[in-house]
Order: C-alpha cells, then sequence, then structure tokens
C-alpha cells in the first residue's frame, strides 16, 4: 500500500475473489469474498478443507498464519477502523491486541511466532512496529518519512519489510531491535511483499523488474544475492508470494483465470510448474 492505503501498483483489489496471505503448520490463511463479504479462510496448501474462520458484515484481511499454524493474526474495521486482532486456532478465541485512532495494517507474526510485526500510521505516516501477542510491549523499529510496510519475521529473528524510503519500493532487512537496516533490492523498478522461506534463508517477493507494472515472483538469498525469477508469462498479476510449510513451492494469487477472478495458485521451485489451488464456488 501507498500512503494512501492504495497499493503501490494501483491493484484494484475490491473484486477479488481470493486473496492469499501466508502458509504455515501445512495449512494457508486467505481472504475470500465467495459468501459476499470479506472474511479469513483456511485450508489445507493444496487448497483442500476449507474452513470460514470469521463471519461479520465488517471487513477482514491480511491474515497470516504462526509458523506451527496454531494462531492466526489479521486486522479488522469493526471498530471503525483497522485493528488486529489474534485467533486461536484451537479454542477458537479472537483477541483484539490493538486499540488505536490510527490504522493497523499487515501484521504478520516474528521470532517463530512470539511476536508481531505490523505496520501503522499511529505516528504520523506508516512506519514498522513490534509487539507482545497480547499486545504489550511495543516497540517501534523504522523512523522515517517514507512509507514502510509490509513487515515479516523471519525464523532466525530478522525481519523483512518493503519501503520507498531509497525512492522506489525495495525489500529491506533489519535485526529484531530494528538495528542493522539494510536495503537487500537496489533496483530501480519496485520490489515488495518479502516472504522469507521457512529457514530464513531465501526471500521470496514481487517484483517489477522483468516487465514494469506487472509484479511478478523472485526470489534471492537474505543477504540480497542470487535473485531468481521463478514466474513467466506476460500480462498476469502474480502476487503475495509467501513460502508453503517445507519450503518446496511459493503460494501467491493470480488473476490469470479464465473466470476473471484472483485465485490462489502454487509453483513448484524445482519444476516451476503452476496449480490452482481455489476455484469458484458454485
Amino acid at each position: 500500500m501507498d500512503k494512501d492505503g492504495k497499493n503501490p501498483t494501483n491493484l484494484t483489489k475490491t473484486s477479488t475473489l481470493n486473496r492469499f496471505s501466508s502458509a504455515g503448520g501445512n495449512r494457508m490463511a486467505f481472504i475470500s469474498q465467495r459468501d459476499g463479504n470479506a472474511e479469513v479462510y483456511l485450508s489445507n496448501e493444496d487448497g483442500s478443507s476449507v474452513e470460514k474462520i470469521t463471519n461479520t458484515i465488517d471487513t477482514e484481511d491480511h491474515p497470516v498464519l504462526s509458523p506451527d499454524g496454531s494462531k492466526l493474526v489479521y486486522i479488522s474495521n469493526k471498530e471503525g477502523n483497522n485493528e488486529i486482532y489474534v485467533y486461536d486456532i484451537e479454542s477458537k478465541m479472537e483477541t483484539r491486541v490493538t486499540n488505536n485512532t490510527s490504522n493497523e495494517i499487515e501484521p504478520a507474526f516474528a521470532s517463530n511466532g512470539s511476536s508481531i510485526v505490523f505496520a501503522s500510521n499511529r505516528d504520523g505516516n506508516y512506519e514498522i512496529y513490534k509487539m507482545n501477542l497480547d499486545g504489550l510491549g511495543l516497540i517501534r523499529l523504522t523512523n522515517n518519512n517514507a512509507y514502510d510496510a509490509s513487515p515479516i519475521g523471519a525464523s532466525n529473528g530478522r525481519i523483512a519489510w518493503h519501503s520507498n524510503r531509497d525512492g522506489n519500493f525495495e525489500i529491506y532487512i533489519m535485526e529484531c531491535d530494528g538495528s542493522g537496516k539494510q536495503n537487500l533490492t537496489q533496483n530501480h523498478t519496485s520490489d515488495l511483499y518479502p516472504s522469507f522461506s521457512p529457514d530464513g534463508s531465501l526471500i521470496t517477493f514481487n517484483t517489477n523488474r522483468y516487465e514494469i507494472g506487472m509484479p511478478h515472483i523472485a526470489t534471492m538469498k537474505a543477504d540480497g544475492t542470487n535473485v531468481t525469477r521463478i514466474t513467466y508469462g506476460e500480462y498476469k498479476r502474480r502476487w503475495n508470494p509467501a513460502f508453503n510449510s517445507d519450503g518446496s513451492k511459493i503460494i501467491y494469487e493470480y488473476n490469470g483465470t479464465e473466470d476473471f477472478n484472483y485465485h490462489i495458485f502454487s509453483v513448484d521451485l524445482n519444476t516451476l510448474k503452476e496449480t490452482q489451488l481455489t476455484h469458484l464456488v458454485k
């Protein structure tokens, strides 16, 4: 998102059917409008056994699974503005963990699920923050006039995010306390939405470097080297990539299907074969 809450490449998301967020514990979390409203769903990583988690007249977004698959974190505007909620999958208990008049966006788990990172404009522009699972222990990790968002934690405690502080969107990495910030991509086109492999050694991300204005998926080592293109094919958007639980595939949303809706796909990192995981509900 940009500073006005819009997608950096003007991708319209209000008409999507399924929007992917994360995988963990052999399951994946996503947003779907299959019942007429954006709700949180869980399924197996192959798209089977779909379970509806939220059921409100409000809008939920950006659900992310903890690494062990036991919890979800997501945002909801049920209190009038975007707040962060944690959902325990076994007990089916939802807990609101922020209470602020600003907008909180794009929460994710960090430090192997023991904390939450997120972006917020509570201090005037979007910055990256970290807090405990109960909302206590808040720490501001970035302090920049640019737009910092889409944080994600690695198993080794490091945090990646995207920022336009150098003039265009790039992928950055830092330590869990906010120190050691480093630009990993240093590319003149947009690089967005990073996500770590399960062991923290790789990052997958969206990039426009292969087609201007048309995001594809790439991977790189966690130090920014060995950038590798993963998806091909012109004029179709592949968005919000994340590794599956064993790191053998990347799951993402894609608008190249015949029904013109966004669906969730996976790509095998060995064969680069793409597989559709969600389908129209009849």
